[in-house]
């Protein structure tokens, strides 16, 4: 069995499941991109009996009205329709109908009625587009790359995660730790500390010269642990640091892929057009209209 356009998608990103909008996206692609002969394969005909207008399809390859193919005019003309103007050059008849666009629907003149005098339009439409067809290679590469851009957005959500909890008031919080902590280590060592309780910490300087060794050691030993606390905040902001990078170099190669599948689809689609340059001049009769 063939690979599905979702099965491309999965490897080529190495997502579990493909993105069904996206599918649906590089579908609109080819339908806006690509002449109305290319489409063919994908014609579906809709009809109608009566007066009240076919929905405008994403490409239009032929209106007819019964056996007879309608001339597209102007909606601006369309008045030409109604019988008051029955000799405008507009004006419809069972062998020369006319189809106009107005409010998102198709109007055929005269008004269609039963068979054989039905109006039929062959169309499009995005959801038209099935699996199995020249176009599925280029529709897996563009959902590729919004699938790529997808993850690039991952990395990003993460990114501003970690800042908005590690970078604003926690932060300021390791930073402030980790002077803090130096701070009254060069105190222990350097300096006499006068704490909240008016007891008075004397530095280890302080109890050499007064040759008590034991005290002095003491002193030293929480200088130490006043260093130790700094270095593990600061290797908490080192950590969060990394993370970031991290989460940064993810996000380069998830967007320098998703570059490269676009470029690879709209290449690849570009080559089929122009490949289907000579055949679609020599069938000019099938490029009715877009939507």
């Amino acid at each position: 069995m063939a690979d599905t356009i979702a099965d491309k998608v999965q490897s080529l990103t190495g997502v579990t499941t493909a993105d069904t909008e996206f599918m649906d996206m590089g579908k609109k692609l080819i339908v806006n991109s690509v002449p109305p002969n290319m489409l063919t394969e994908f014609a579906v005909e809709v009809a109608a009996t009566n007066d009240n207008g076919i929905s405008i399809p994403d490409v239009v390859l032929s209106v007819r009205r019964g056996a007879r193919v309608c001339k597209k005019i102007p909606d601006v003309a369309s008045y030409a329709a109604e019988a008051a103007y029955s000799s405008s050059l507009y004006a419809p008849t069972t062998f020369s109908p006319i189809y106009y666009d107005r409010t998102g629907l198709i109007f055929v003149k005269p008004t269609p009625t039963t068979a054989p005098n039905n109006a039929i339009v062959v169309k499009v439409d995005y959801t038209d587009i099935t699996a199995d067809s020249m176009f599925d290679h280029v529709i897996a590469l563009y959902a590729s790359a919004m699938e790529m851009g997808k993850l690039a957005a991952v990395s990003r959500s993460a990114i501003k995660t970690i800042l908005d909890e590690q970078f604003d008031d926690s932060a300021d919080a390791l930073f402030k730790i980790v002077t803090d902590a130096l701070d009254i280590a060069d105190k222990f060592i350097n300096e006499v500390q006068t704490f909240e309780t008016s007891y008075t910490a004397h530095s280890a300087g302080y109890h050499l010269a007064g040759d008590d060794p034991e005290m002095s050691a003491e002193t030293i030993r929480a200088a130490a642990q006043e260093v130790a606390r700094a270095a593990n905040a600061g290797n908490i902001m080192q950590g969060v640091a990394a993370s970031i990078q991290g989460y940064l170099n993810q996000m380069t190669q998830d967007l320098q892929r998703s570059r490269d599948y676009y470029t690879w689809a709209m290449r690849d689609l570009q080559g089929m057009i122009t490949k289907n340059v000579p055949q679609q001049e020599a069938q000019p009769e099938q490029q009715q209209g877009r939507k």
